[in-house]
């Protein structure tokens, strides 16, 4: 049987996947517009993944192609494309990224993931044309997306993507870019690997093959178990202790399709608030301003830090995903124990006095933990507006800034 088995990327190896996974996002973006300016003129989608994986050859040789019919659509295809110039340009990107990425079986994968969208849609669209009061609106077709605005992006690798030497996978990115992954001792038999990138990390899901032994009866009993479609189970036995019964399906399909209706209006409702938030407040943008920073931070090699709590004061733990939602409503990572001197320390405020000193949220826990460093970092405060006392209102003991920036 096929078993999946995800192992959590956090380290410097987000270095190769983050830029591949956007790469991907990004032709996967031109390969969806294409597909809709084609429309536009021909009135259908064209999504047949033999097609428009030829489409993207640089040099395209017919003669090994024996489907006439799949010839006359794709030279068809083709003159159309020559003859306005955005669909060209547009046709001339994608075969430029697609030989920057140099992985020819990732691009399949994602031809593969847009026309599976396309006919999705397809067949959401012609069961709401039936029977329209299943669903909260139209079907819509897939569309591009902002790569600022993805948080979420997979790929899937065939066999043909990946190598594993000795208990090491080696799964090859873009260009001469590989990951390497250590795989458990019990994964012997894989199949597939899809990699997925997840806000600020990333994680790989390993689906292999795991050989399950036949069951052998411990006594006399035995029974047999039958799964149906109008029946979901049919259990048969030869013992007192289980008995012989048959579980309806009826039930069972009744609550699926409650819970995936309830699901499909709870997306919607999640996405209507997102857009909302992106309309009228400003936090959506600083949060996305925030990502941006932390990933080029990584980038460059410097080590990011966060607060943990502890009793009445801080620790200082590695910042890495996932944040869980702790006390005051504030995210944190997991604990760890580290030892480090930190060259700069970024503190949220509510305000600041004459002196530059902090008025913070009156607990004095970042005067705490400032209190018992034997040295002091570069100290830059934040906040969304400066509010400035021209008094004193501080003590001595508050914290002093070097900088203050405002959004």
């Amino acid at each position: 049987m096929k078993v999946i088995s995800r192992i959590y990327i956090y380290d410097n190896r987000l270095n190769n996947i983050t830029p591949f996974t956007m790469q991907l996002a990004h032709f996967r973006n031109m390969l969806i517009i294409l597909i809709h300016k084609l429309k536009e003129h021909l009135n259908y989608y064209p999504i047949n993944e033999g097609l428009l994986y030829s489409l993207l050859v640089d040099k395209l040789n017919l003669k090994r192609t024996k489907d006439e019919n799949k010839i006359e659509k794709l030279n068809k295809l083709l003159e159309f494309i020559n003859s306005d110039n955005s669909l060209s340009e547009l046709l001339n990107s994608l075969k430029k990224l697609k030989r920057e990425l140099s992985n020819n079986y990732a691009i399949q994968s994602i031809i593969r993931q847009v026309c599976k969208s396309f006919k999705s849609y397809r067949k959401a669209y012609e069961e709401y044309l039936k029977n329209p009061n299943k669903f909260n609106g139209t079907p819509k077709p897939p569309k591009a997306k902002k790569l600022k605005n993805i948080d979420k992006f997979t790929v899937e690798l065939n066999k043909l993507s990946f190598k594993v030497i000795g208990n090491v996978l080696h799964i090859k990115l873009y260009q001469n870019k590989r990951v390497k992954v250590k795989l458990p001792t019990y994964i012997k038999e894989l199949s597939s690997v899809r990699i997925t990138y997840y806000l600020d990390f990333a994680y790989i899901d390993i689906v292999y093959d795991k050989h399950i032994e036949e069951l052998k009866p411990l006594n006399n009993y035995k029974s047999g178990i039958d799964l149906g479609v109008e029946n979901f189970a049919t259990i048969v036995s030869n013992g007192e202790v289980i008995p012989s019964l048959v579980i309806k399906s009826g039930h069972l399909k009744s609550f699926n399709q409650w819970y995936n209706k309830l699901l499909s209006n709870l997306k919607s409702e999640l996405d209507l608030t997102k857009n909302e938030l992106k309309k009228k407040s400003n936090n959506i943008e600083l949060i996305t301003k925030s990502d941006i920073l932390i990933k080029r931070l990584r980038k460059e090699n410097y080590q990011l830090f966060t607060p943990y709590m502890v009793d009445d004061s801080f620790k200082i733990v590695k910042y890495r995903l996932p944040l869980k939602k702790k006390k005051f409503g504030i995210y944190e990572p997991n604990n760890s124990n580290l030892k480090v001197q930190l060259d700069m320390a970024i503190v949220p405020i509510i305000a600041t006095d004459d002196t530059f000193r902090r008025v913070g949220f009156g607990k004095g826990m970042y005067d705490r933990f400032f209190a018992k460093l034997p040295y002091k970092p570069i100290t830059i405060f934040t906040s969304l507006e400066l509010c400035k006392c021209d008094t004193i209102i501080t003590s001595s003991y508050d914290i002093e800034a070097d900088y203050i920036i405002t959004f």
